[in-house]
């Protein structure tokens, strides 16, 4: 169940940067990919979304329980 629930946390959809920072989507890929750039964030498409995921913070939480 923790896996799981960590799995749904570290995936960030594009859709969620748009709604929680009140920008458009243009804006939001354009954050996500320079985060992505920086080794911030990795990304993977499934279906038609892009799902980014924060690996570093993931791999902390995972091993640190």
């Amino acid at each position: 169940m923790i896996y799981y629930f960590m799995s749904f946390i570290q995936k960030l959809l594009i859709l969620n940067i748009e709604n929680g920072l009140s920008v458009s989507r243009k804006t939001a890929v354009n954050y996500l990919n320079a985060l992505e750039k920086e080794g911030f964030l990795t990304s993977e498409k499934i279906g038609k979304e892009r799902i980014y995921q924060n690996k570093r913070l993931y791999d902390l939480v995972k091993y640190s329980r």
